[in-house]
């Protein structure tokens, strides 16, 4: 992470000190703010907010969280004070190129069902709205419109995604491909998708990766399936080309990810996804 231009996390917790829990979900994360300049120094530059876990202590600890994650040097997105900073964009310069990292969320928080509500309409207080703190919605029209304005402006749009299936799937659903596919279509250069706590496949869409799970990484050792995860690599070629490749990894102990092997570049064929 030292050595490679950009490097993005999923930050599944609440990035600060104090509050008060949302919900009676049975897991809500928070970490030891001492962590942070520690992630920055390993090499981190951007952490994604736009999960399920970024409010677990009240929306008073996401907002000083994103403050704690500015003063780190790990730059927030995905969580605001409302829905233009929860879905606002951080550029960066690298090596002649402008690169703008955006997160959405698909999954509130609230509890790990898939009915709140199920389907793209994400209405639910997790999420930002104009004049209220929250996470950014991964809704359909949110997702696009902000995606097509930094295609204008930006030469890579690399989106994080949370949506899925938590604990239940290898495969990404409809509603996930539609989102991903929707992304890429309104400009995304490179999706990273994560919440199933199972690495999923890559695809090539229109000459774009979409990384459709990430799996778990800083994470605790369990069972090899949930302990069998990887970096998702994106490479910038000199002519603008982009592709993407899954650096296989192994938790080999209580948050201590190690990388396995050589880079798989496998890609996900199935056009019919499994529910």
């Amino acid at each position: 992470f030292l050595r490679d231009a950009l490097t993005i996390g999923n930050l599944e917790c609440a990035p600060a000190d104090g509050g008060r829990l949302l919900s009676d979900k049975p897991n809500s994360f928070r970490c030891n703010t001492a962590a942070l300049p520690v992630m920055a120094t390993a090499g981190f530059d951007v952490a994604a907010m736009g999960n399920n876990h970024s409010g677990d202590y009240g929306f008073e600890a996401l907002l000083v969280g994103r403050q704690n994650l500015e003063a780190a040097g790990l730059h927030p997105v995905g969580a605001g004070a409302n829905l233009e900073e929860a879905t606002r964009a951080v550029f960066f310069e690298r090596g002649g190129w402008t690169i703008a990292v955006v997160s959405f969320s698909g999954v509130s928080g609230l509890t790990y069902t898939s009915a709140y509500p199920p389907g793209p309409a994400l209405i639910n207080p997790w999420f930002a709205a104009t004049d209220t703190p929250g996470i950014s919605p991964a809704r359909f029209d949110t997702m696009t419109e902000v995606v097509v304005a930094l295609d204008q402006i930006a030469d890579i749009v690399i989106v994080s995604l949370h949506q899925g299936e938590y604990n239940e799937t290898h495969t990404p659903t409809d509603l996930e491909v539609r989102r991903g596919h929707a992304l890429v279509d309104a400009g995304a250069d490179a999706v990273i998708a994560h919440h199933h706590h199972r690495l999923l496949p890559l695809e090539v869409y229109r000459d774009r990766p979409i990384f459709w799970g990430m799996g778990n990484f800083v994470w605790a050792r369990l069972e090899a399936d949930r302990s069998t995860t990887a970096v998702a690599e994106v490479i910038v070629e000199s002519d603008g080309s982009i592709s993407g490749r899954l650096i296989p990894a192994f938790i080999e102990s209580h948050g201590h990810p190690v990388l396995r092997g050589l880079p798989d570049y496998t890609l996900w064929t199935d056009r019919q996804p499994i529910r």
